[in-house]
């Protein structure tokens, strides 16, 4: 009976896993200028606070991403 349930159970996780895709949200920010897309970073940076952590991204990522902005129907 045991080995039953924890094999449905198992089975779950895996079905689960594969349709599972993480989530990223993407922040464009813009400014007029170079100090003022500083600001606009930092002060994005500061009210996130430790519930939104921010990364940059590398240009192949940024690629993928207006890529994705393009091509609505498709996953990175």
């Amino acid at each position: 009976m045991q080995q039953r349930y924890i094999k449905d159970q198992l089975s779950t996780l895996k079905r689960v896993e594969k349709e599972l895709f993480n989530q990223d949200f993407i922040l464009i920010l813009f400014a007029k200028n170079q100090r003022e897309l500083r600001i606009n970073r930092d002060n994005a940076i500061n009210w996130g606070g430790n519930s939104v952590i921010l990364e940059k991204m590398d240009l192949e990522k940024k690629k993928l991403v207006l890529y994705r902005m393009n091509n609505l129907n498709t996953r990175i």
